[in-house]
């Protein structure tokens, strides 16, 4: 269950910033890939580039949350969250 409420976080929190005065738009996922039971790669494609932030965590308070960032600029965004833990 908790595990559930985890990758619904992190869905939830998939945050994108504005590049160039204009904000991206998500046109294909998010969407989880090679998921244990201690990691998961999520990805999802921009209509512009953009760099690549997820902020995930146990609970939906930022100040407990933790951020993985990528920050060149694509249109194929992709990043492994490691060091999940099930619940």
């Amino acid at each position: 269950m908790r595990t559930s409420a985890l990758i619904l976080a992190l869905l939830a929190s998939i945050t994108l910033y504005d590049i160039a005065a204009q904000t991206p738009g998500v046109i294909r996922g998010p969407y989880l890939n090679l998921g244990t039971s201690s990691s998961v790669v999520i990805r999802w494609r921009t209509d512009i580039s953009s760099d690549t932030k997820v902020w995930y965590g146990t609970q939906l308070d930022t100040a407990t949350m933790v951020s993985v960032i990528d920050a060149s600029a694509t249109t194929e965004h992709e990043l492994n969250i490691t060091g999940l833990q099930t619940g």
